[in-house]
């Protein structure tokens, strides 16, 4: 088992990229999430995107501009 720390924020239902957002894990920056092979009962399992796909997915995505120059 492995521990990781959030670096961003996701949410599953917000990702154009998944194919199954029930599969999608959402998280918040900071959170320590365990990565294991198997569920233990009364956890849940999720799939969890990487920073590196997160950014370039942020690289991709059209920004909202607002008409104040």
């Amino acid at each position: 088992q492995v521990f990781v720390k959030c670096h961003f924020d996701y949410n599953p239902y917000n990702d154009n990229l998944i194919p199954c957002k029930e599969a999608g894990l959402k998280f918040s920056k900071g959170e320590i999430l365990q990565i294991a092979s198997h569920v233990k009962e009364g956890g849940s399992a999720g799939l969890i995107p990487s920073q590196f796909l997160e950014e370039k997915r942020k690289a991709f995505v059209r920004r909202d501009w607002d008409n104040s120059g």
